[in-house]
């Protein structure tokens, strides 16, 4: 990602160094489309993700490339994603969309799934159980799939006076 994300921003590199992880942060792409209604941020808006499509091909392609560089021995039962503000709204989508790829899920500051990008500073209309309907959408409602949440770890963190995500998007994702 711009601005040397993992070297300098977020201390990245110290704690993969210190633990032994590879870390890819990668950039949101350009422009907008149909579905990405803000440049600049990923595409979680509204529904109708799914394993092959919008901002889930890049990324999980840009992870099966770093996963088969076999000089970083990457673990595959050990994958997790995270992400902030809309990452974090893109980051609950891989964990639904992916939970056989990804053993944990960490969203930051991220939007409620379903929501519209212009309902980030509201409280989200959509209920727990849309939510969980979301989720289950975006990875086709399979029941193979689907199981994996049952050991998939998932966390929410966030600010309680977070001006651009309102927080009860944060209480509604957990």
């Amino acid at each position: 990602a711009s601005g040397n994300v993992i070297n300098t921003k977020f201390n990245w590199e110290a704690t993969a160094e210190q633990y032994g992880m590879v870390v890819v942060a990668p950039t949101v792409p350009s422009g907008t489309t149909s579905t990405r209604t803000v440049a600049g941020c990923w595409d979680w808006f509204g529904t109708g993700w799914t394993r092959t499509n919008r901002d889930q091909v890049p990324l999980k392609a840009l992870l099966d490339a770093v996963k088969s560089r076999t000089n970083l021995d990457i673990d595959p039962n050990q994958m997790y994603v995270t992400g902030l503000s809309s990452g974090g709204g893109e980051t609950a989508i891989m964990g639904c969309a992916f939970p056989d790829y990804f053993a944990g899920v960490g969203v930051n500051a991220g939007p409620a799934l379903g929501s519209t990008a212009f309902q980030i500073g509201s409280d989200p209309t959509v209920t727990a159980a849309q939510v969980v309907t979301n989720c289950k959408a975006a990875n086709g409602n399979s029941s193979t799939y689907n199981a994996l949440f049952a050991t998939q770890i998932w966390n929410t963190v966030y600010g309680s006076s977070d001006t651009t995500v309102k927080p009860s998007h944060n209480v509604r994702n957990a």
